[in-house]
């Protein structure tokens, strides 16, 4: 009933180890696509941590400007953010953003991380169509006076680890003095 011994020539050892070397594969793939996912799960919420700041410093500015009773002036060179709101010595330049010389920003919703975070932000009178670019007033010298509607257009940007979130928001703004 056995079959003789010279019959045999290790098929079973063949198969078996194919089979372990294709749960091998799997298992290597697998592994992979987990490093692959843990690495993109991270990467987004690096991403939503720095829009998350971003968003912190700009709003923090716009709420400074809606408690100003009067239109800000311009930021001193030492600005610091108790300035705060003050028109940065800038013009609006082709939709371009530039933080070079922007006001840091390390207050409430700058979430902490284990890396560096550079968190600034800048204001600066936005365009309204008129030539002074800063306000539309229903009478002549209104805007001397410090009344009508005025826009600011407000920047933040936060940035770590060769990745940034810049953000834009335009606030529009009315004094009646």
């Amino acid at each position: 009933m056995n079959a003789p011994r010279h019959a045999q020539q290790g098929a079973i050892l063949f198969v078996s180890l194919i089979i372990l070397l294709v749960i091998s594969v799997l298992a290597i793939s697998s592994v992979r696509q987990s490093a692959l996912e843990a690495r993109i799960t991270g990467s987004v919420a690096e991403e939503k941590r720095l829009f998350n700041s971003a968003e912190s410093a700009l709003r923090n500015t716009e709420e400074s400007l809606s408690e100003s009773l009067l239109p800000p002036d311009r930021c001193p060179a030492d600005a610091t953010p108790d300035a705060l709101p003050c028109v940065w010595n800038k013009t609006a330049n082709d939709y371009a953003q530039d933080f070079s010389d922007a006001m840091g920003y390390t207050g409430n919703g700058v979430t902490p991380s284990s890396q560096t975070t550079t968190v600034s932000r800048y204001m600066i009178a936005a365009p309204s169509g008129n030539i002074g670019g800063q306000s539309i007033n229903p009478e002549y010298g209104s805007m001397m006076l410090g009344n009508g509607t005025f826009f600011y257009e407000v920047n933040g940007r936060a940035a770590s680890n060769n990745r940034e979130a810049p953000l834009r928001s335009v606030v529009a703004r009315v004094y009646n003095n």
